[in-house]
Protein backbone atom coordinates (compact mmCIF):
# COMPACT_ATOMS: atom_id res chain seq x y z
CA UNK A 1 0.00 0.00 0.00
CA UNK A 2 2.92 2.22 0.80
CA UNK A 3 4.01 1.95 -2.85
CA UNK A 4 0.69 2.71 -4.14
CA UNK A 5 0.38 5.71 -2.19
CA UNK A 6 3.53 6.92 -3.55
CA UNK A 7 2.68 5.93 -7.09
CA UNK A 8 -0.48 8.07 -6.65
CA UNK A 9 1.52 10.82 -5.10
CA UNK A 10 0.32 10.87 -1.24
CA UNK A 11 2.58 10.70 1.52
CA UNK A 12 0.77 8.04 3.56
CA UNK A 13 -1.32 5.30 3.19
CA UNK A 14 -3.99 7.06 5.03
CA UNK A 15 -3.74 9.66 2.76
CA UNK A 16 -4.49 7.42 -0.52
CA UNK A 17 -7.22 5.77 1.65
CA UNK A 18 -8.98 9.16 2.55
CA UNK A 19 -8.48 10.34 -1.13
CA UNK A 20 -10.47 6.94 -2.19
CA UNK A 21 -13.22 7.88 0.61
CA UNK A 22 -13.71 11.18 -1.05
CA UNK A 23 -13.73 9.15 -4.57
CA UNK A 24 -10.53 11.63 -6.27
CA UNK A 25 -9.17 7.87 -6.83
CA UNK A 26 -11.23 4.90 -7.47
CA UNK A 27 -10.69 1.24 -5.91
CA UNK A 28 -10.67 0.39 -9.88
CA UNK A 29 -7.67 2.53 -10.20
CA UNK A 30 -5.64 0.98 -7.73
CA UNK A 31 -6.47 -2.54 -8.44
CA UNK A 32 -5.54 -2.53 -11.79
CA UNK A 33 -2.25 -1.55 -10.68
CA UNK A 34 -1.92 -4.90 -8.91
CA UNK A 35 -3.16 -6.89 -11.74
CA UNK A 36 -1.20 -7.89 -14.53
CA UNK A 37 -2.78 -7.11 -18.10
CA UNK A 38 -3.30 -10.29 -20.01
CA UNK A 39 -2.31 -11.10 -23.09
CA UNK A 40 -4.77 -8.86 -25.90
CA UNK A 41 -5.91 -12.26 -27.40
CA UNK A 42 -7.46 -13.34 -24.42
CA UNK A 43 -9.52 -10.42 -23.30
CA UNK A 44 -10.65 -9.71 -27.24
CA UNK A 45 -12.70 -13.13 -27.03
CA UNK A 46 -14.00 -12.74 -23.80
CA UNK A 47 -17.96 -12.07 -23.95
CA UNK A 48 -18.12 -9.22 -21.15
CA UNK A 49 -15.06 -7.12 -22.89
CA UNK A 50 -17.56 -7.64 -25.83
CA UNK A 51 -20.63 -6.10 -23.70
CA UNK A 52 -18.16 -3.01 -22.21
CA UNK A 53 -16.93 -2.25 -25.98
CA UNK A 54 -20.49 -2.03 -26.66
CA UNK A 55 -21.45 0.18 -23.59
CA UNK A 56 -18.94 2.30 -24.25
CA UNK A 57 -19.00 2.84 -28.09
CA UNK A 58 -22.13 4.70 -27.19
CA UNK A 59 -22.28 8.75 -27.36
CA UNK A 60 -23.47 10.02 -23.76
CA UNK A 61 -26.76 11.79 -24.27
CA UNK A 62 -27.11 15.53 -23.44
CA UNK A 63 -29.22 16.50 -20.75
CA UNK A 64 -29.15 15.47 -16.76
CA UNK A 65 -27.20 12.12 -16.12
CA UNK A 66 -28.38 10.79 -12.61
CA UNK A 67 -25.54 8.31 -11.03
CA UNK A 68 -27.09 6.55 -7.74
CA UNK A 69 -27.30 10.33 -6.17
CA UNK A 70 -31.03 10.47 -6.91
CA UNK A 71 -31.36 7.16 -5.11
CA UNK A 72 -30.11 8.86 -1.24
CA UNK A 73 -31.35 12.33 -1.83
CA UNK A 74 -35.17 11.54 -3.16
CA UNK A 75 -35.81 8.32 -1.08
CA UNK A 76 -33.93 9.89 2.54
CA UNK A 77 -34.60 13.63 2.42
CA UNK A 78 -37.62 14.23 0.13
CA UNK A 79 -39.38 11.13 0.98
CA UNK A 80 -38.39 10.45 4.35
CA UNK A 81 -38.61 14.74 5.20
CA UNK A 82 -42.24 14.73 3.05
CA UNK A 83 -43.33 12.12 5.71
CA UNK A 84 -42.29 14.59 8.54
CA UNK A 85 -43.71 17.38 7.11
CA UNK A 86 -46.97 15.43 6.27
CA UNK A 87 -46.88 13.69 10.29
CA UNK A 88 -46.01 17.53 12.03
CA UNK A 89 -49.26 18.81 10.95
CA UNK A 90 -51.46 15.79 11.81
CA UNK A 91 -53.43 15.76 9.42
CA UNK A 92 -52.75 12.52 8.08
CA UNK A 93 -51.59 8.78 9.51
CA UNK A 94 -48.27 7.61 8.55
CA UNK A 95 -49.54 5.17 5.95
CA UNK A 96 -50.87 7.93 4.22
CA UNK A 97 -48.20 10.21 4.60
CA UNK A 98 -45.70 7.76 3.37
CA UNK A 99 -47.50 7.10 0.22
CA UNK A 100 -48.30 10.83 -0.65
CA UNK A 101 -44.52 10.82 0.31
CA UNK A 102 -43.43 7.87 -2.63
CA UNK A 103 -45.54 9.49 -5.09
CA UNK A 104 -44.28 12.89 -4.87
CA UNK A 105 -40.79 11.60 -4.56
CA UNK A 106 -41.77 9.25 -7.93
CA UNK A 107 -42.49 12.92 -9.49
CA UNK A 108 -39.67 14.67 -8.43
CA UNK A 109 -37.56 11.90 -9.92
CA UNK A 110 -39.55 12.24 -12.97
CA UNK A 111 -39.06 16.20 -13.19
CA UNK A 112 -34.94 15.25 -12.71
CA UNK A 113 -35.01 12.78 -15.77
CA UNK A 114 -37.50 14.44 -18.13
CA UNK A 115 -34.41 16.96 -19.53
CA UNK A 116 -32.46 13.61 -20.23
CA UNK A 117 -35.39 11.90 -21.79
CA UNK A 118 -36.45 14.70 -23.96
CA UNK A 119 -32.47 15.45 -25.55
CA UNK A 120 -32.79 11.63 -26.32
CA UNK A 121 -35.02 12.94 -29.35
CA UNK A 122 -38.41 10.79 -29.13
CA UNK A 123 -40.82 11.35 -32.02
CA UNK A 124 -43.41 12.80 -29.69
CA UNK A 125 -44.79 13.86 -26.47
CA UNK A 126 -46.83 10.42 -26.17
CA UNK A 127 -43.63 8.34 -26.83
CA UNK A 128 -41.55 10.39 -24.37
CA UNK A 129 -44.35 10.48 -21.80
CA UNK A 130 -44.84 6.58 -22.49
CA UNK A 131 -40.93 6.04 -21.68
CA UNK A 132 -40.94 8.78 -18.40
CA UNK A 133 -44.14 6.82 -16.77
CA UNK A 134 -42.65 3.33 -17.59
CA UNK A 135 -39.23 3.33 -17.18
CA UNK A 136 -38.82 6.48 -14.62
CA UNK A 137 -42.56 7.02 -12.65
CA UNK A 138 -43.74 3.07 -11.84
CA UNK A 139 -40.12 1.88 -11.24
CA UNK A 140 -39.28 5.02 -8.94
CA UNK A 141 -42.68 4.15 -7.13
CA UNK A 142 -41.68 0.43 -6.31
CA UNK A 143 -38.05 1.64 -4.98
CA UNK A 144 -39.92 4.67 -2.81
CA UNK A 145 -42.01 1.85 -1.40
CA UNK A 146 -39.14 -0.32 -1.08
CA UNK A 147 -37.83 2.26 0.75
CA UNK A 148 -40.18 2.80 2.94
CA UNK A 149 -41.11 -0.82 4.14
CA UNK A 150 -37.24 -2.75 3.67
CA UNK A 151 -34.80 0.39 4.14
CA UNK A 152 -32.40 2.01 1.85
CA UNK A 153 -30.44 -0.73 1.04
CA UNK A 154 -33.32 -2.95 -0.77
CA UNK A 155 -34.04 0.35 -2.81
CA UNK A 156 -30.17 1.10 -3.70
CA UNK A 157 -29.82 -2.63 -4.78
CA UNK A 158 -32.87 -3.15 -6.54
CA UNK A 159 -32.35 -0.26 -8.52
CA UNK A 160 -28.99 -1.19 -9.58
CA UNK A 161 -30.33 -4.38 -10.19
CA UNK A 162 -32.94 -3.17 -12.56
CA UNK A 163 -30.74 -0.61 -14.36
CA UNK A 164 -27.94 -3.49 -15.17
CA UNK A 165 -30.72 -5.81 -16.31
CA UNK A 166 -32.19 -2.71 -18.72
CA UNK A 167 -28.89 -1.82 -19.81
CA UNK A 168 -28.29 -5.82 -20.69
CA UNK A 169 -31.48 -5.77 -22.40
CA UNK A 170 -30.98 -2.66 -24.73
CA UNK A 171 -27.32 -4.24 -25.66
Amino acid sequence: MTQMADHFGFKTTDDLIASVGYGKITPLQIVSKFVQKPDSKTVEDSLLNKLIGRVRKKKPHAGVIVKGVDEVLLRVFVLSGMVWLLLSWGRVTRNEAAVIAVIVAAVVESALHLPGILSTGFPGAVSATAYLLTAVMIPGLAFGALYWTRGLRAAVLTHAASALVLTLILL
